[in-house]
């Protein structure tokens, strides 16, 4: 079974007209192990409804890991 953990958005801004740049955190501040090209599914609620989004996961040379 898949890891399942809790997310916050620390940071989010668009890169162009379809692609945004989101930022997440571990709520339990347990490091996030992935391997670029991955990808995350995030399940959260907007309007009363249960939804599910997946994301491919990827960094930049310059970013901690």
């Amino acid at each position: 079974m898949a890891e399942q953990f809790q997310l916050q958005l620390v940071d989010s801004h668009m890169l162009y007209d379809s692609c945004r740049h989101m930022v997440f955190r571990r709520v339990d501040g347990q490091a996030f192990r992935f391997i670029a090209g991955q990808f995350i599914q995030l399940h959260f609620q907007h309007d009363g409804a249960d939804l599910r989004r997946s994301y491919s996961v990827a960094t930049v040379s310059e970013d901690p890991q």
